[in-house]
């Protein structure tokens, strides 16, 4: 059997000519379009993923082939192919095909809700590019596949969507309307659809900076200014000395870390909407809604502009892998917070530091606490806190403030615990003048570090949400 390849929208009319004359066509997505990277005489290796009617999808090095007209082929087969044919005309030879018979059928998985319950069945969608037939060539929670969809979808974008497996083939559609079950959906779906456990943000720096610094200086200018933006936002997040990060930069950090993006979108969006009301009805023209939050000055926003950008310019010698992965980190403690806050959980945060020559990442966990006093209730905050330093070993720290009064109790194992201990009077009168009321501060050890602390610690750094048992989100 041999397979002609089309690899671009271009070659629209080969497509139809081939399958007037029932000659079975592969559309093979080649970066840039490039034909000749398909050497003859290659030998390459593919798995029969999907068999949609007469049409079936090939796993090649990762990527969704579609093959229209090929008879024999089964879910689960391993493929044999060798390129053939011409220069910019290649063929694909099937050599050989052999039932897989050691292991479970390779197939996308499409989610499905868990007995008695109602969720949505929703999946992490990358929109790799559309094929001449109009399908779609995505990436379904990490896997490759052929699908469609009545709604517009820009390749090269992420979305969470409902996945419907139909006679046809797969049908992407939008998640239903907002509910805490949709919430909890798509918060599950894009943990389960990311490649891997993202680097923590203090692992993502120093690569991260070496690559916005290479942009800058030997990128187009629309990617070094794109580089530019995200370098700006991450120096007011992290010191630029071998020191911790100052009240300013942990306020910017969350702030403008990427936690709040879409929450600062919501907020300009009514404010936009605010204004429009008020000149239809013939208020005061210099009526104002409260000032919107930038949103050009945001981890995630520049982040993902500037992956964008390099997707458009497609030169692989300007790819951004090091973004990619803190964009990836931010994404999945968003999920984990909407699913930690359906159960009023706490909001977790990672801020990087310097320590050293290398960087770390702080876990926080915050909380409201309320307190009562005079029969008059106030509100507070429970912050914790987990970092592992090189001359201290992993610190844990739980603070309490309320009422301009600040309780520190630092947990370190023995050895360290000495050292700090003659410091702690000190770091209180410091904490005191820096505008608390009261400060009190304690130094214990890490063997009295209560349970559930040191389990908050663990989902802070597994990067998993508190309270999973209310939804198994790695199903």
């Amino acid at each position: 059997m041999q397979i002609n390849p089309v690899v671009s929208a271009t070659n629209a009319a080969a497509v139809a000519a081939a399958q007037s004359a029932n000659t079975p066509t592969v559309l093979i997505p080649v970066p840039g379009g490039n034909a000749q990277a398909f050497a003859i005489g290659a030998l390459l290796n593919a798995t029969v993923t999907q068999i949609q009617g007469k049409e079936a999808v090939l796993n090649l090095n990762g990527q969704a082939v579609l093959v229209r007209g090929a008879t024999n082929l089964a879910v689960g087969a391993e493929l044999n192919l060798k390129v053939t044919g011409e220069p910019g005309q290649p063929l694909l030879e099937v050599l050989s095909q052999k039932p897989s018979t050691d292991r479970a059928p390779l197939d996308v998985k499409v989610p499905t809700a868990s007995s008695g319950n109602k969720l949505p069945q929703l999946a992490l969608v990358d929109v790799v590019s559309k094929q001449p037939d109009g399908k779609l060539q995505v990436q379904i929670d990490g896997e490759p596949a052929l699908a469609t969809s009545q709604q517009p979808l820009q390749a090269g974008q992420r979305y969470t969507l409902q996945v419907i497996r139909t006679p046809n083939g797969l049908v992407l559609q939008p998640p239903p309307a907002d509910s805490p079950e949709t919430t909890t959906a798509i918060a599950s779906a894009i943990l389960r659809g990311l490649p891997s456990k993202p680097p923590e943000l203090g692992q993502s720096v120093k690569p991260l900076l070496q690559e916005l610094a290479t942009l800058s200086e030997t990128a187009p200018k629309p990617m070094a200014d794109a580089a530019s933006s995200v370098k700006q936002v991450l120096r007011t997040m992290i010191p630029d000395t071998l020191r911790a990060p100052n009240a300013t930069e942990v306020e910017a950090a969350i702030r403008d870390g990427g936690q709040q993006y879409e929450a600062k979108i919501a907020e300009a969006v009514e404010r936009k909407s605010s204004l429009r009301t008020a000149e239809t009805n013939l208020v005061a023209k210099d009526a104002t809604a409260p000032p919107a939050r930038e949103l050009g000055h945001d981890l995630k926003g520049t982040l993902l502009n500037l992956v964008e950008t390099a997707r458009t310019l497609r030169d692989a010698s300007f790819d951004v892998p090091a973004a990619r992965a803190a964009l990836n980190g931010i994404e999945a403690t968003q999920a984990v917070n909407a699913l930690n806050q359906q159960s009023n959980g706490a909001f977790f945060m990672q801020i990087p530091i310097p320590d050293g020559d290398d960087w770390k990442t702080v876990h926080l966990a915050i909380e409201p606490e309320p307190t009562e006093n005079d029969g008059e209730t106030s509100s507070g905050f429970r912050v914790f806190m987990n970092v592992d330093l090189t001359e201290l070993g992993e610190t844990w720290i739980d603070v309490g403030m309320n009422s301009g009064g600040l309780m520190t109790v630092l947990y370190l194992n023995d050895a360290n615990r000495e050292r700090i201990i003659g410091a702690s009077e000190s770091l209180q009168t410091e904490l005191q003048a820096e505008g608390f009321a009261s400060a009190w501060v304690d130094v214990r050890s890490a063997a009295d570090l209560p349970e559930r602390m040191r389990l908050r610690a663990e989902h802070m750094k597994s990067g998993s949400p508190e309270r999973s048992g209310l939804i198994d989100y790695e199903a």
